[in-house]
């Protein structure tokens, strides 16, 4: 039986801390000392999990932090045996994400809902006490499915204002539209040397199993696979996306989901601004990219990123891609285990993420990043994207 484990903060109470064995000032009470219990863990029966925290502690650089967690009463959870578990990192100033790693062994359970009590220390002073709650579901629980993570249907606050679960018989042409060719004369290799050549050929491109498929195929010497945009048809801004997809792999294999700014034509690249919701190359398949690029019309971008790396590869089930887009800052989350986080402070001056988006989803072949295929790569190789939801 598959589980799942669900920790969402409820209360963060920061109280007063003081060591004497400390040369540096420790902070008083209204310091800024943040710290989030967050994302999903998985569990085999007798598995472990890793789960993430981010701790912001401006006013205690170099200092140890260390999380301990056990259920309500520090006793073993009903129908289940927590292995209490700490983890520890060693911070600079600013914010910093860590991992922490979590036992669990589960009886014969189908849900139980449990308080689990959070203390945050460093050194040996006490700096945060939180309460989290966690639940325990087996896998009839419509959030975690057998072939890989899932996300809600609706959200507090939230509303669906457009989404795509792919369920008709053929890409609906109203919303995307196929870019063809190998981008020549205007750009080349899609001005990253790659070697495909895009087509609207069902079979690179069509709907399956309620599904869209995007397949890099290899044809003789050369490279097909598809690539279509919402361009004029789909355009947002702000809001919460999900895209929940299962990835391929291989040397030289380049999947993405992504977005460019509406204005493109009339501002050029990367002064339109791009988001990449999700970007991986194939030789590491159980990493995943966040990214945003911006900067001036005809110059290089600057960009900012992270990567998520899983105990498995993505190829093996699916996962959601999370962009929280609001004023001023993007968020990026896997299976909603924040990843990236960016904002208008960090970007000199330049933020091009406040004006319509419109979405790319394409497998690219070879390229500057991947580089080329090579005699490891298998073909076919299929991107599957079972949804795609905008919340505002």
């Amino acid at each position: 039986m598959r589980i799942i484990l669900f920790i969402v903060i409820t209360s963060l109470f920061i109280i007063g801390c003081g060591d004497s064995s400390i040369s540096s000032p420790m902070p008083d009470p209204t310091s800024n000392i943040v710290l989030n219990l967050n994302g999903t863990a998985v569990f085999e029966q007798n598995g472990e999990a890793t789960m993430t925290f981010e701790v912001r502690a401006s006013e205690i650089p170099n200092t140890p932090i260390v999380v301990e967690y056990a259920t309500q009463d520090g006793t073993a959870l009903a129908g289940a045996d927590y292995t209490p578990a700490s983890g520890q990192v060693t911070i600079e100033a600013g914010e910093r994400t860590a991992t922490i790693q979590v036992a669990i062994l589960p009886d014969d359970i189908n849900e139980v809902d449990e308080q689990v009590n959070l203390t945050i220390t460093s050194s040996q002073s006490t700096i945060g006490i939180g309460t989290a709650t966690g639940i325990i579901r087996d896998n009839d629980d419509p959030v975690y499915q057998e072939d890989g993570y899932t996300t809600a249907e609706s959200y507090t606050g939230y509303s669906l204002v457009w989404g795509d679960e792919f369920d008709g018989e053929s890409i609906d042409s109203e919303t995307y539209t196929f870019e063809m060719g190998d981008g020549c004369p205007n750009l080349c290799g899609w001005g990253n040397n790659e070697l495909q050549s895009y087509t609207d050929n069902p079979e690179n491109a069509r709907l399956e199993d309620g599904k869209l498929v995007i397949t890099a195929r290899q044809e003789g010497n050369d490279f097909t696979s598809s690539r279509i945009i919402t361009k004029g048809k789909k355009e947002f801004q702000y809001g919460r996306i999900d895209i929940r997809a299962k990835l391929p792999e291989g040397q030289g294999i380049w999947p993405a989901f992504w977005m460019l700014g509406a204005n493109i034509d009339e501002v050029g690249w990367p002064a339109c601004g791009e988001i990449d919701i999700m970007e991986m190359v194939g030789h590491e398949p159980n990493k995943s990219h966040g990214t945003a690029h911006w900067g001036n019309r005809g110059e290089n971008s600057t960009f900012l990123g992270n990567s998520f790396s899983l105990g498995e590869k993505f190829s093996e089930r699916y996962h959601v891609f999370t962009l929280v887009w609001e004023f001023d800052s993007i968020d990026w989350y896997v299976d909603e285990s924040k990843i990236h986080s960016l904002t208008s402070a960090q970007v000199n001056g330049i933020w091009r993420f406040n004006e319509p988006f419109f979405f790319i989803f394409n497998t690219a072949v070879g390229g500057n990043w991947p580089g080329d295929p090579d005699d490891t790569t298998v073909f076919p190789q299929r991107m599957e994207i079972d949804y795609i939801r905008v919340f505002q």
